[in-house]
Parts: C-alpha cells; sequence; structure tokens
C-alpha cells in the first residue's frame, strides 16, 4: 500500500456520506412534495363532496369528482356500490358514500380517505374526513400501499378516535 492510498480511502468515504445525505435529502423532499399534493387533491376532493350533500343529493361516488385532483383515476374494478377508489401517481383515494337516517329524515353523508401508493417513497401520511369536516391524521402504521396490502381500507378506520393510535385530529391552523 503506498502513503496516499489512506488519503485516497479518506476521501472516498467522505463522498459516499455526502452521497449517502445528499439521497436521504431528496428522498425526503420528495415525500413531503408527494404528501402536500396529496392534501390538496384530498380536500379538493372533499370541496367537491361537501357542495354535493350539502344540496341534499347522494353523493354519487368519486367517478363524478376526477376533475377536482389533476390525473386522477378511477379504478373501476376496484370499486363497488357505496364505495369508489381513485389514484394519482402518488396517493390512493377511497370515498364511502352512506345515507344518515336521523328521527325519518334522511341526509347524505361521506367518509374520504387517502393514503400513499408506495410507503415511505410517494409518502407516510394517511388521511380522514366526512361530511363533518373534521380533519384526521394518520401514521399509516400499517404501511398500506396501493392495492396490495389492506385494501380496502375500513370506512371508517375502527381506531379513529381512541387513545393511543396513529390518528388525530388536525390542529385548525394545520395540515
Amino acid at each position: 500500500m503506498t502513503r496516499h492510498a489512506g488519503l485516497i480511502i479518506i476521501i472516498l468515504l467522505a463522498l459516499v456520506g455526502v452521497s449517502l445525505r445528499w439521497w436521504t435529502y431528496e428522498r425526503t423532499d420528495r415525500l413531503l412534495a408527494g404528501e402536500a399534493r396529496a392534501l390538496e387533491t384530498f380536500m379538493a376532493l372533499h370541496e367537491a363532496s361537501q357542495a354535493i350533500v350539502d344540496a341534499g343529493r347522494p353523493h354519487p361516488g368519486l367517478a363524478a369528482l376526477l376533475d377536482a385532483g389533476p390525473d386522477l383515476e378511477l379504478l373501476e374494478t376496484e370499486s363497488s356500490v357505496g364505495h369508489s377508489y381513485a389514484r394519482d401517481d402518488v396517493y390512493m383515494y377511497g370515498l364511502a358514500t352512506r345515507d344518515i337516517v336521523n328521527e325519518d329524515v334522511r341526509t347524505y353523508g361521506y367518509i374520504l380517505r387517502a393514503w400513499p401508493r408506495e410507503f415511505g417513497s410517494t409518502g407516510d401520511q394517511e388521511y380522514h374526513i366526512q361530511q363533518d369536516g373534521r380533519l384526521w391524521l394518520g401514521a399509516n402504521e400499517r404501511g398500506r400501499s396501493g392495492i396490495e396490502r389492506g385494501f380496502p381500507p375500513m370506512f371508517p378506520d375502527p381506531l379513529l378516535g381512541k387513545r393511543k393510535v396513529a390518528w388525530w385530529l388536525a390542529e385548525p391552523d394545520q395540515p
């Protein structure tokens, strides 16, 4: 070994360290950008859904809302009566319609959920909202990804609102 080999090894290790650090920052930026875009689409779907049920009409499902988000694609083979699913390149979106009967008065409602298509790559956070407008954020602890695992999600998630679980209400000035 020459006397310069040690210096070359140190320089190579420093370059590897800098490359790993750069890759980590890039991955984090991509993940946060995916979550921000998904939340924007999610809230647009919620606003369109809210307008439908506020008008006293039954919710037609995600097929009627595809123009609320850019590049949304309906998953017709996965959709069923009362449940519809769509996706874009970063997140999956699910909508369950429901009739609420209270003292012989029928109102219409919905539950909207979104989760990353690729957990840890396109996002980590899950979103849940109903016609009451309370936004729930979830840590996606099951690592639901696309339609391969944990699909379809439960509407509403049975853990929602329980103590010591990975769901919490968004603060008014959040998300």
